[in-house]
């Protein structure tokens, strides 16, 4: 895994407006059968801040 590749994407999607960030979240998480798109942008956004 690139870890330097992600944390680069990281920085880059924290950077959007919130509304972007769930914009793209809906786009590229559609099929996850677990929470929503929404919830999973925060969990992991407070993994970011941890």
């Amino acid at each position: 895994m690139n870890v330097q590749l992600l944390e680069s994407l990281i920085q880059v999607i924290l950077s959007l407006w919130a509304d972007e960030q769930l914009a793209l979240s809906v786009k590229i998480l559609p099929n996850i059968p677990y929470h929503s798109p929404r919830k999973l942008v925060q969990l992991a956004l407070s993994w970011r801040l941890v």
